[in-house]
């Protein structure tokens, strides 16, 4: 498989303070050994994963050894009574999910009523708080940016450094409003190479901070129309 002949590449993360491997899974149930297979030799601090379609009470199915996880259901994100959003609600797929290393510390923090698939970390001795989202292809990109607005001005006052990565559905390659809007709030989006197989940049990952070098590196895998990214902070 591809990923593992690039070991040397990722020497660097052994000095990094943090790393993150994020990715669209399309199903945790199916696909969770592949996870773990793929990111074994990288050793990320954390996973985050887009469209886990996993429902409320699934997730003792997709552990790995040595991460503890939370899931958030689709079911569970949408509170709107929107029309849009209302039809997300009865759909099963989706999600986001998190797995966090055994012995890095972090709070769960609960982020406003803001009817988006998302989970927010505070990773509290790193002083990062890190949103994690996945924008459904038929989310009204005008609602979702009012939505997105409401969670970013809660998530301003909550750290210094600010991360916030996801499956946006949105080609930064093409144009993205969706870009705009956090570039516009002192965002880096740090992501530079297609991170699908049609050759689109859909996967997103903004950090905003003036205490760590962030990078990112896209990563074959063998089991997504996606590619992995795997994202390194480095302090300053």
């Amino acid at each position: 498989h591809l990923f593992l002949t690039q070991n040397s590449q990722f020497d660097r993360f052994n000095s990094s303070a943090f790393t993150v491997f994020l990715m669209n899974v399309q199903s945790l149930n199916r696909h969770v050994k592949d996870l773990a297979f793929c990111t074994q030799h990288l050793q990320p601090n954390c996973i985050a994963v887009t469209e886990t379609w996993v429902s409320t009470d699934g997730s003792d199915a997709v552990q790995i050894d040595g991460y503890s996880f939370y899931n958030c259901p689709r079911g569970l994100a949408y509170s709107s009574t929107h029309e849009s959003l209302v039809a997300f609600q009865e759909q099963q797929h989706g999600g986001v999910g998190f797995y966090t290393a055994d012995g890095v510390a972090f709070k769960m923090l609960q982020a406003p009523d803001v009817n988006l698939e998302s989970l927010v970390y505070n990773f509290v001795n790193l002083h990062i708080v890190l949103g994690l989202i996945y924008r459904p292809p038929l989310y009204p990109l005008s609602l979702f940016k009012v939505n997105l607005t409401k969670l970013l001005d809660w998530l301003e006052v909550q750290s210094e450094t600010l991360v916030l990565m996801g499956d946006f559905n949105d080609d930064i390659l093409k144009s993205s409003t969706i870009l705009k809007l956090l570039t516009d709030r002192g965002y880096d989006q740090i992501v530079k190479q297609p991170t699908t197989e049609k050759g689109t940049l859909i996967d997103h990952v903004y950090v905003k901070s003036n205490k760590y070098i962030t990078e990112a590196s896209v990563i074959p895998t063998y089991f997504s129309d996606h590619q992995g990214i795997m994202c390194d902070f480095t302090r300053l």
